[in-house]
């Protein structure tokens, strides 16, 4: 996990992360959903990813969260703020890839055959 995003990635999840969490990087590694096990979680997982890149986005461009919303139609800054704090609820996987691009990024969805031919996963990395 990416110190700097502790905090952004405990209100995503809602709740404390625990120490094997914090060194094995649910929020940046493949596999690791800090919510399996609970309804929604892959889709949970995903909007958590998206909101934790949204967030560095927006620090590393140094925008102000008035100056996103602006960038994506029918966004405000209030729901920019509800993005930055985790709170995900309304806001679907789409929507959040939009606030992305609209931040300068490309956004591709890609899938690949597993090689044993089992269930596969989902997940967002960043190129």
């Amino acid at each position: 996990l990416i110190a700097k995003y502790t905090a952004e990635a405990e209100a995503i999840a809602g709740r404390p992360l625990s120490p094997d969490e914090m060194a094995t990087g649910p929020i940046i590694g493949q596999h690791d959903n800090p919510f399996a096990g609970e309804p929604n979680a892959g889709e949970r997982y995903i909007k958590m990813k998206l909101a934790v890149a949204i967030t560095s986005e927006i620090r590393r461009l140094g925008l102000k969260q008035r100056e996103v919303a602006e960038r994506v139609s029918g966004l405000s800054q209030s729901d920019v703020s509800q993005i930055v704090r985790g709170k995900l609820k309304g806001y679907s996987e789409s929507r959040l890839m939009e606030v992305l691009a609209a931040l300068g990024n490309n956004v591709r969805i890609v899938y690949e055959h597993t090689v044993d031919a089992t269930a596969g996963y989902v997940d967002l990395m960043p190129a």
